[in-house]
């Protein structure tokens, strides 16, 4: 019986490591070497906006992130923009921010549109959503997970 049941936690540990987004790491280390920066080694979000995107969806989706930053200080997080439009002075103030003058956002993820968030552990990503569709503007658990345990 305790044979069957290691040989349960082995798979299930062997699958539960097939689930990396090491395509997304590359991706995104891209993005942020060309501003000689890199995923930062302690947990860290990165908000990162398409150059296409929906400007109500935008906007909707920084006003909720605001309002849910609202309630949680010095946490890591990085917004990652080609601009500033649609982004309060607030939301600035909570994040750090880098202006993607090159657009290598749409270079490494050209079929992102909107946002796409990312949380990154020890300098890999470990999970993302794109929040692309305008019927579905909710912020990630993740994320929520993410200020509430950082």
């Amino acid at each position: 019986m305790k044979t069957s049941y290691l040989s349960l936690v082995f798979i299930l540990l062997f699958f539960s490591g097939c689930q990396n987004y090491s395509k997304e790491t590359i991706k995104l280390n891209g993005v942020l070497s060309g501003y000689n920066d890199s995923i930062s080694h302690h947990n860290h979000l990165y908000i990162v906006r398409s150059k296409f995107y929906c400007n109500g969806c935008v906007q909707a989706l920084f006003l909720k992130l605001e309002n849910l930053l609202n309630s949680y200080d010095n946490k890591s997080i990085t917004l990652v923009s080609y601009d500033q439009k649609h982004i309060s002075d607030r939301l600035l103030s909570k994040v750090d921010f880098i202006d993607d003058t090159l657009l290598l956002i749409n270079k490494e993820f050209p079929s992102f549109a909107n946002l796409t968030i990312f949380e990154t552990k020890e300098g890999k990503v470990v999970s993302f959503k794109n929040i692309g569709d305008s019927k579905n503007l909710d912020i990630p658990k993740f994320v929520t997970k993410y200020l509430e345990h950082n």
